[in-house]
């Protein structure tokens, strides 16, 4: 049973003595440097980790809690010994650029509710956190301290929730569901306390640096005060595609895929949104959309009066049963809209997805919710008749939506010239044209397709009416939004 299940169930749970000296909790937290002893043989890993999660809402005095953390490590490691870094909410870029050939590593992660998901990809990296260390650096022995900040618990996964050594609470929560948990945890009064202490700190800022520390062993009162030296520095800048695909190309039965291109879309994302209220039901595709853009199925559940698995249920079905079709709709709105000819099969059938005869183009199209891409996946469920057209000339693209980074994945692939597959019968008449077509998303439409017509300027205004617009095919969801662009 998790913690959160046993605090919420068992209601004669009371609070550990208050501890009310920070010494305990401060030798806790940073051990005697004779503890980072270096292994007798060279393959062992004695590589100590700690999580720590800081709790509290904006201004509740977090980041200088964190400065005067890092200023009790240098005194007592030596500031030659001691690497901080920090991030606005990535953890992976922490995890890939922070780490240094020190003793001790601090990496701080500065608001993390939205940024860790279910979908995350940092949770191999964070759990083989020690080994990430000794591959970086080298190093056997020594010290690495993972913070992360947040104003929702139930916000970040159960897998941080269930594995953390401390956590500090700087101020109450807010929400019925984290206040609930928390009174399980540390009791009603020390909740209340935190409650008037944030109060309080309105009018008196020296009150943000108490608190209430939690550790499987003691509950106490936190104090700390202003730091002396801020040695945070600057945060380390943001990857530019948390989520972008690790392999250049990758192969999978007769296939070669090569990337091309891969960038966000918001508002391809939002005409995928509104395109699957027509397979599922309104309501459900409002949460699913709230799900994707980082709120936990734990609370929508909660404030939805029903069970996690029955709302996870319905989002699977979404996915399994409309968001493919609701994807390839919006896809074929986008390529309307471009004035880009083509002929669209997909649709659960054996017909190519999208054809461009024009530009002897074949586009096997999916939409995903999985930030991983499993590529080799993707390239198994590219159809017959597709691999077939790119054996008979034809330029084949793969093209990924992937829905909870709202990102693009755009890879030309390569088939072998030898099948006993299925060869179309009548393969679509061909008019090869030396226009360039760009075969994604509205960030690059300006200017892609030649003598479309398409002002950039007009762009926006008109992926704005598509999504808002109410017709029934793509031809009439054009016009309004034409119109309605001014296009």
């Amino acid at each position: 049973m998790s913690q959160g299940s046993l605090f919420l169930k068992n209601k004669t749970h009371k609070p550990k003595k208050l501890l009310k000296d920070m010494n305990w909790v401060l030798e806790y937290i940073f051990p005697p440097v004779e503890t980072f002893k270096k292994p007798e043989r060279d393959w062992e890993n004695a590589i100590q980790q700690f999580l720590m999660l800081l709790y509290g809402k904006p201004g509740s005095g977090k980041t200088e809690t964190i400065r005067w953390l890092v200023e009790q490590a240098i005194k007592k490691y030596g500031e030659e010994n001691v690497n901080v870094a920090w991030s606005k909410g990535d953890m992976q870029v922490l995890l890939e650029e922070g780490i240094k050939d020190k003793l001790i590593n601090i990496l701080y992660v500065e608001d993390a509710t939205d940024a860790l998901t279910n979908k995350s990809s940092v949770f191999s990296d964070y759990f083989q956190i020690r080994h990430k260390v000794k591959e970086k650096t080298g190093r056997s022995h020594g010290y690495v301290m993972v913070i992360i900040a947040l104003h929702d618990y139930f916000g970040i996964p159960k897998k941080f929730r269930n594995s953390w050594d401390l956590i500090l609470f700087k101020s109450a929560p807010t929400n019925k569901y984290d206040r609930d948990f928390f009174k399980g945890m540390i009791g009603e009064n020390l909740v209340n306390y935190l409650a008037q202490n944030q109060i309080l700190s309105r009018r008196q800022p020296s009150r943000k640096a108490y608190g209430i520390f939690y550790t499987s062993f003691h509950v106490g009162k936190w104090k700390n005060p202003m730091a002396k030296k801020d040695y945070l520095g600057l945060p380390i800048k943001k990857i530019a595609q948390t989520y972008s695909i690790q392999l250049a190309s990758i192969a999978a039965d007769d296939l070669v895929a090569q990337e091309v291109k891969h960038y966000k879309d918001e508002l391809f994302f939002k005409l995928v949104i509104k395109n699957l209220t027509k397979y599922a039901d309104p309501h459900n595709v409002e949460l699913f959309a709230r799900w994707l853009n980082g709120e936990p199925q734990r609370i929508l559940a909660y404030q939805e009066g029903i069970k996690q698995s029955t709302l996870s249920e319905r989002f699977k079905r979404i996915r399994e049963d409309g968001l493919g079709y609701a994807g390839e709709d919006a896809y074929s709105q986008l390529l309307t809209f471009k004035k880009v000819e083509h002929i669209r099969g997909g649709a659960n059938t054996d017909e190519p997805d999208f054809i461009l005869p024009r530009e002897k183009i074949v586009i096997s199209f999916k939409t995903y919710v999985d930030p991983k891409l499993n590529l080799k996946h993707a390239l198994t469920h590219i159809g017959k008749k597709e691999r077939e057209l790119a054996r008979q000339g034809y330029i084949l693209y793969l093209v990924i939506f992937e829905m909870l980074t709202k990102t693009f994945y755009v890879y030309q692939v390569e088939v072998s010239k030898q099948s006993n597959q299925e060869v179309l019968s009548q393969p679509p008449s061909v008019n090869p044209s030396s226009r360039f077509v760009d075969v994604v998303g509205w960030g690059e439409v300006a200017g892609a397709v030649v003598g479309s017509g398409v002002s950039g300027a007009s762009v926006s205004g008109v992926a704005k009416a598509l999504i808002d617009a109410e017709a029934e095919d793509e031809a009439e969801a054009v016009e309004a939004a034409e119109a309605a662009g001014g296009g």
